[in-house]
């Protein structure tokens, strides 16, 4: 079979650099770390960003993205397959269970925090979304959430003072 746009001195290029002992040894390290992975997903080499917005865009979920947990069925879980492998399906089953144990009592825990928890994270990388950005630490979390408290506050007290200026 003959490809069009594959010339022979395009074909010379990529033997040369099949056989350059640099190639060989980066391709042994991409092997080998794809040995390391626990589970794979089915998004192929798509973005999980553009996939996340993708999945937002489609009729039944009326433009609203899915939260990490349903994203993360819809990347490793396919209704013809099955799941990618035994742990993906381990990880979604904890965090549902995380989920209704941790949503509806007293002590809760966001589905950010329910996902961390199943998948663990890294630096500069969120888990089920791919790279990113830097997730907000706890402490810069309670500060912005202490602002927010604080601006509320402040404008329930505007609300008042002009509701009882109305009512005068």
């Amino acid at each position: 079979m003959e490809v069009e746009q594959l010339t022979s001195e395009n074909w010379n290029k990529l033997c040369d650099m099949w056989n350059d002992p640099e190639h060989k040894k980066r391709c042994k390290i991409n092997k080998d770390n794809q040995t390391k992975l626990k589970y794979n997903h089915f998004m192929g080499s798509k973005v999980f960003v553009a996939a996340r917005a993708e999945i937002g865009s489609e009729k039944e979920s009326e433009g609203v993205e899915p939260d990490r947990i349903e994203f993360y069925k819809h990347t490793h879980y396919m209704s013809e397959k099955g799941w990618s492998s035994e742990e993906a399906a381990t990880n979604y089953n904890n965090m549902n269970d995380l989920k209704a144990l941790y949503t509806s009592g007293e002590s809760s825990m966001t589905i950010d925090e329910i996902v961390d928890a199943v998948l663990g994270t890294k630096s500069r990388y969120i888990k089920g979304l791919g790279y990113g950005p830097k997730p907000n630490t706890i402490r810069e979390t309670q500060r912005r959430t202490i602002e927010l408290e604080d601006s509320l506050k402040k404008a329930k007290l505007e609300a008042a003072s002009a509701q009882n200026e109305l009512q005068k």
